[in-house]
């Protein structure tokens, strides 16, 4: 790991600190379970603007966390952002069925299949109501997977 994290931090030196590098060094912690380390960077993300996928990332370390309404906060900015994108929506439909808040999670659910259909059916244990027995194959599969932003515009 610690290369990855040196060519990462000569990126970010190389960039002037462009969101972009600091959310790539976020996921790499974030993906090693450094939930600390990866905050840090993606909050370093968002100083100067609100930077999508570092949003979309700290709603994840949050979701991770169990802290779902302050996952819900960032997932909220980030879709403020990017209304249309599947992966908010499925994050929001996500936290919806934590909360146990069916209409929504169906509601954001919804625009997710319309979107991206392939992305919906790995998380097709969203489109029933919480407790439905049918339900518990995909719930080992998926519920707990998080899906890391690593890519943005500048």
């Amino acid at each position: 790991m610690a290369p990855q994290i040196e060519r990462y931090k000569g990126e970010i030196e190389r960039n002037q600190g462009r969101p972009k590098s600091y959310n790539k060094l976020g996921v790499l912690y974030a993906r090693y379970g450094q939930n600390d380390e990866a905050v840090k960077q993606f909050e370093s993300a968002l100083k100067n603007e609100e930077y999508f996928p570092a949003l979309l990332n700290l709603g994840n370390i949050n979701f991770i966390e169990d802290r779902m309404d302050e996952a819900r906060k960032y997932y909220s900015r980030a879709k403020i952002i990017q209304p249309e994108n599947p992966m908010v929506n499925l994050c929001l439909a996500r936290i919806c069925y934590s909360l146990g808040d069916t209409a929504s999670t169906l509601e954001y659910y919804g625009i997710v299949k319309n979107l991206d259909l392939e992305l919906a059916t790995r998380f097709s244990y969203l489109d029933s109501e919480r407790g439905d027995g049918s339900r518990a194959s995909n719930i080992n599969d998926s519920e707990g997977i998080v899906i890391w932003e690593e890519e943005g515009e500048e």
